[in-house]
């Protein structure tokens, strides 16, 4: 599991590099690139956290089960949602830009599944 976490991690800061040389270039506003950058830590510690949650659900009883994976759900979302309501609330954040960096770790998941059955359709 500590490989595929770091897999991940490592993928996601090199999304960072053309996302935030474009949004530099496009926007001009660094605002925007600190947004993108907060989001994408907010989503590698809901993946960190998911996997946490993953390995302690394992040999666990099905009611405790139940309670342990909607708390962990409940936490999880909790800290997005409440990362998007300071964004509203704080004028320097750029909402839409936090919201995309809070989607990181879905674009380099499937993004990668993406490219794989795409260069190995193409290269066959």
């Amino acid at each position: 599991m500590e490989a595929v976490k770091k897999e991940i991690r490592n993928d996601l800061f090199l999304l960072q590099v053309p996302c935030q040389a474009l949004l530099y270039y496009f926007f001009g506003n660094y605002f925007i690139n600190l947004s993108f950058f907060l989001g994408c830590l907010v989503s590698l510690a809901n993946f960190n956290l998911m996997a946490l949650q993953t390995q302690s659900l394992v040999g666990v009883e099905e009611k405790k089960f139940q309670k342990k994976a909607v708390s962990g759900f409940g936490v999880r979302y909790l800290l997005m949602a409440g990362t998007l309501a300071l964004a509203l609330t704080v004028p320097q954040i750029e909402p839409f830009s936090l919201l995309s960096g809070i989607l990181g770790v879905q674009y380099v998941l499937f993004g990668r599944e993406f490219f794989r059955r795409f260069f190995g359709w193409v290269l066959a």
